[in-house]
């Protein structure tokens, strides 16, 4: 039985294990079932040196952002801190580049169609490798669901950028209602749609990206009630989603960047998200929009 580190188990299991040469790694979840035990969980020593305060929380000084992160005994300076988070209206948020702990599972790789055991493995995962797994996969349901009507011209995509998401007081669900609104208002209903949080690699900018599904729809200019740079309170940005979905996603929600946390509550913010259904149009003509 063969016993190894594996980044990607299936993957590796079928190219080293002689049992399936020349079988493709690609089709292993047909062949291969891969059962995961926990082993353990080890803290990252590099976790509080990866945590750094953002704009909005640049008043306050690090060995304060570390009393409530660590649960210090110190309750004073604890609690004034509280005060002060909770007597601002925006939330007191830094950047989390280190994942909190490494966490290692056993692997047992079972054929299929035998029960036998054909390898073994220790697979490592943290909280970030699972959030931009969650992302991908968010990613592919909506590709999924709209890649064939988008060939077909039925559907168009269109891509909103929010930036400054740390600074900005309105919630992100008071956010989605109002862009839903503003498609609603122009008689362009919206299907479904993606979103995710993404932290700019160069000067820690926090934003949105938005994609959303809508009915066939040409604009001869971009409406101004689809500019939400005054209702929003920051800058942002609309473009259409052109040639491929996937790909076009690929550059905002595939990407191993850090988190941003709530020091008030020590988690993270919800990174990626979508709607509850992917509808398909019911009007399958081109909407003309002056």
């Amino acid at each position: 039985m063969m016993i190894a580190k594996l980044e990607n188990p299936q993957s590796d299991c079928l190219k080293k294990d002689k049992t399936f040469e020349g079988v493709n790694a690609e089709n292993s979840k047909d062949i291969i079932k891969t059962n995961f035990s926990y082993l353990k969980t080890v803290p990252n020593p590099l976790y509080f040196k990866g945590i750094r305060p953002l704009k909005s929380t640049k008043d306050m000084n690090a060995f304060e952002s570390c009393l409530i992160l660590r649960k210090s005994t110190i309750s004073e300076q604890g609690q004034n801190l509280k005060k002060r988070v909770k007597s601002n209206k925006s939330r007191v948020l830094a950047i989390q580049s280190e994942p909190k702990n490494t966490v290692f599972l056993n692997c047992l790789f079972v054929d299929k169609t035998s029960g036998e055991i054909v390898g073994a493995g220790l697979h490592e995962t943290n909280s970030h490798t699972r959030s931009n797994h969650f992302k991908i996969k968010t990613m592919d349901l909506f590709a999924e669901a709209y890649s064939d009507l988008y060939r077909q011209r039925m559907v168009s995509i269109m891509f909103h950028t929010l930036t400054c998401a740390d600074l900005n007081q309105r919630t992100w669900s008071d956010t989605i209602r109002k862009v839903k609104t503003a498609y609603s208002s122009l008689g362009v209903s919206v299907l479904g749609y993606t979103w995710v949080l993404e932290v700019g690699t160069k000067k820690d900018m926090v934003h949105y990206h938005l994609a959303i599904a809508i009915e066939r729809t040409f604009f001869k200019s971009i409406p101004n009630i689809l500019k939400f740079d005054k209702w929003y309170g920051y800058r942002t940005e609309i473009n259409f989603v052109k040639k491929n979905i996937r790909h076009y996603l690929a550059k905002y929600f595939a990407k191993h960047n850090a988190k941003v946390l709530d020091l008030e509550t020590r988690r993270p913010l919800r990174c990626v998200g979508k709607s509850k259904t992917f509808e398909l149009p019911k009007n399958t003509n081109l909407t003309i929009i002056e």
